[in-house]
């Protein structure tokens, strides 16, 4: 697709629906689930259909499970069933990870069976051309022809922390729930970040969506738009199947809550890796760009800032002004605030001669700086509360960096998150400088509430992107009143 249209009306959007059953009632099998089918269930550790079934397992699935291949009779203690048709019982899902070129006989074994949602792992398919597309395309028409949605192919499936649900292949333990959901062609991109970040943020949903033959990011958006889970949606897009429909989906869902979207393939190198690794056509990246904007979406320059900014959303609240306050240990990081503020256009917040005394009186004699706060290396978690407390308090400043030392990272967390039981109307974030030596104080610090960030400039673009987002509610608000 070289660009995207304008999108259409929500009405129109609910037309492309596959017959009149609501969209979310459709979803919901690959979300909340009463039994799996694994169809490619292997009893070989490291092969795909074996990791599946660990996944299930381990994430304490609380629904049937039904492992089938034909040639083993258990596997992980369960019983394995040598066809779909042969499970007893009803199945919601089946996860398919069998060779592609059988992928469309065991899809009309689930039609047969009933069963109400397929997630295809395998690859194979369009994102290799030739056969391969021939074999998407037969996935297409059985989905369109039966009315079965389809995840995938060429996928890493789903997950729902809320309801122990573990569909994919990559390695997954210790997923802590919360209300960060994705949604992203790459597997691989899924599978690392629950290696990495699993274990640290609060996940909702994972959502990997592949080659797109039925099911496709508008329909996984619209979704999570209803998903009382999920606070904030993080998107890796290389694609989208149909402009209009994505636009109005992603219209619908940010006014309900923020949508953090990073566009691969911007450049033409990209866009032909793109074609190579999930089928999709990129599109020029200006007019994606324009699009997102227009919607309120919220871009992303890099995985950095998909990351810190889904971070934000899910633990702070917006910043309804361009004002911002800075307390530091080290004069050098409030000047490199200072400047990435003033570069994105927030202003530091000019203290009144009230809030200056305030200040002076829990600062240092030799205290030379306001805003920023600058209090030296020796600095005390009680100097970090009282500076909160004031300036939550103060009406001219609408957002807070604190930038702390690595090795008081908790106890400053723990003490400053007692503040914001009370007090947190105004969105707070941490700089933790050399915090990557300190993980896991870090996400000790993140489970209160408290996003932190590595660098003065990563946690002034998170309060900005907060802002900017901000800006869109409020414009959107003038115009429904401009339209009574």
């Amino acid at each position: 697709m070289a660009d995207i249209p304008s999108a259409k009306s929500e009405q129109e959007l609910k037309t492309l629906r596959y017959g009149e059953i609501p969209l979310r009632d459709e979803l919901k099998y690959f979300f909340e689930p009463k039994s799996v089918a694994v169809i490619g269930a292997s009893a070989t550790p490291g092969k795909l259909g074996y990791n599946v079934l660990v996944n299930l397992i381990g994430g304490k699935f609380q629904g049937k499970i039904y492992p089938i291949n034909p040639k083993v009779d258990k596997i992980l203690g369960l019983r394995c069933y040598k066809s779909i048709l042969d499970v007893p019982d009803e199945v919601d899902l089946a996860v398919l990870i069998v060779p592609a070129k059988i992928i469309p006989e065991v899809l009309m074994d689930c039609v047969s069976k009933g069963v109400k949602a397929v997630i295809i792992e395998a690859g194979g398919f369009a994102e290799i051309g030739g056969e391969g597309s021939i074999l998407q395309e037969k996935i297409r028409t059985i989905a369109k022809k039966e009315r079965i949605r389809i995840v995938g192919p060429n996928c890493a499936g789903i997950v729902n922390t809320h309801k122990n649900l573990i569909t994919t292949f990559a390695k997954v333990k210790n997923l802590r729930k919360g209300g960060i959901s994705f949604i992203t062609q790459a597997g691989i991109f899924a599978a690392g970040m629950f290696e990495i970040y699993g274990p640290r943020w609060g996940i909702s949903k994972v959502i990997t969506i592949g080659n797109k033959a039925d099911v496709d990011e508008a329909d996984m958006l619209e979704y999570l738009a209803e998903d009382p889970e999920t606070k904030v949606v993080g998107m890796y897009l290389e694609g989208v199947s149909d402009g209009r429909k994505f636009l109005a989906a992603l219209k619908k869902t940010v006014l309900k809550k923020p949508v953090v979207i990073l566009k691969g393939g911007r450049t033409e190198e990209g866009k032909k890796a793109v074609s190579s690794h999930t089928a999709s056509l990129a599109g020029n990246a200006e007019i994606y760009d324009a699009a997102f904007k227009q919607c309120g979406a919220v871009k992303a320059e890099n995985l950095e800032q998909l990351f810190d900014f889904v971070r934000f959303f899910a633990l702070q609240p917006l910043m309804k002004g361009n004002k911002i306050a800075v307390v530091t240990y080290a004069g050098s990081m409030g000047v490199l605030s200072v400047d990435r503020a003033v570069s994105l256009g927030l202003e530091i917040a000019e203290l009144s001669s009230t809030v200056l005394k305030k200040l002076k009186g829990i600062a240092f004699p030799w205290t030379s700086s306001f805003n920023p706060l600058d209090l030296s290396f020796l600095v005390t978690t009680e100097q970090y509360v009282e500076s909160t407390r004031i300036f939550m308090k103060t009406e001219e400043i609408n957002g807070i960096s604190l930038i702390v030392p690595a090795l008081k990272v908790v106890e400053v967390g723990k003490a400053v998150a007692e503040v914001l039981q009370d007090q947190n109307t105004k969105p707070l974030v941490f700089c933790v400088p050399l915090g990557e030596y300190v993980m896991g104080n870090i996400q000790k610090v993140e489970e209160l509430g408290i996003p932190c960030y590595p660098t003065p400039e990563r946690a002034v673009d998170a309060l900005y992107a907060s802002y900017k987002y901000y800006l869109y509610l409020r414009s959107r608000e003038k115009h429904e009143y401009l339209m009574l």
